[in-house]
């Protein structure tokens, strides 16, 4: 099973958290001796930042001192984290099936070849990498879309790209010189026009959605997306 380490909720910049195991609560906070606070992998807790967020998670748990802030590090399954970035990426109500597979290749492909971004755990819950919500339920179609493309990555050359995406290319993605990964993106004619949100390159969110109302597959649309890579 391979792991990732997610530091969550630092937008917050909190000073105390509250972690719930079952019906108890530890309640932290900045200068507490309980700190450092671990959970072991595969435990179910609940996080908050007391008056403004709470998540479920699980996994592994633990709660460091950073700064004058607290820095909470959840370990998770990696197909646990590609469906949590599913469900945070694209809203289910909106957007079919095969653009939710879609988005769980390129998460997928993002975790597996993206390191080195941070100190001290792999990835964060924002912008900078990818957004987490807390992991799907196996009805919803975040958790499905991760279940059914499980172990899938987009690759070039044999090698797992960081492949990246954005909300709305505007009508076309840009293109780039190739990365560390040896993968160049290419300027694409996106058919769904708007205003762009995010960097343009890879994947577009609202794009994808619209392809797959068409009836393109997730294969399909990321061959569309990411011309010269396959999915393996």
């Amino acid at each position: 099973m391979l792991l990732v380490a997610i530091s969550v909720f630092s937008l917050f910049h909190p000073r105390a958290l509250e972690v719930r195991v079952a019906d108890v609560a530890v309640e932290l906070h900045v200068g507490s001796a309980a700190l450092p606070y671990s959970l072991a992998d595969g435990a179910d807790f609940t996080l908050a930042v007391p008056g403004k967020i709470e998540r479920h998670f699980r996994g592994g748990l633990e709660i460091i001192e950073e700064h004058g802030e607290l820095r909470a590090i959840v370990r998770m399954d990696l197909e646990t984290a590609v469906a949590s970035i599913v469900a945070a990426e694209i809203p289910a109500s909106g957007a079919p099936i095969e653009a939710l597979r879609a988005q769980a290749v390129a998460a997928r492909s993002f975790l597996a070849a993206a390191h080195g971004r941070h100190r001290g755990f792999d990835f964060c819950d924002t912008t900078h990498c990818q957004f987490l919500r807390q992991p799907p339920e196996p009805n919803e179609k975040a958790f499905q879309a991760a279940e059914s493309t499980r172990g899938l990555t987009l690759r070039f050359r044999e090698q797992t790209i960081a492949a990246l995406y954005s909300a709305d290319c505007g009508g076309h993605t840009d293109a780039s010189p190739p990365g560390a990964d040896g993968y160049a993106y290419s300027r694409v004619a996106c058919a769904r026009k708007g205003v762009r949100r995010g960097h343009g390159m890879g994947l577009c969110q609202v794009g994808a959605a619209a392809l797959a109302a068409k009836g393109k597959s997730y294969l399909e649309i990321l061959t569309f997306y990411y011309p010269g890579a396959t999915v393996k």
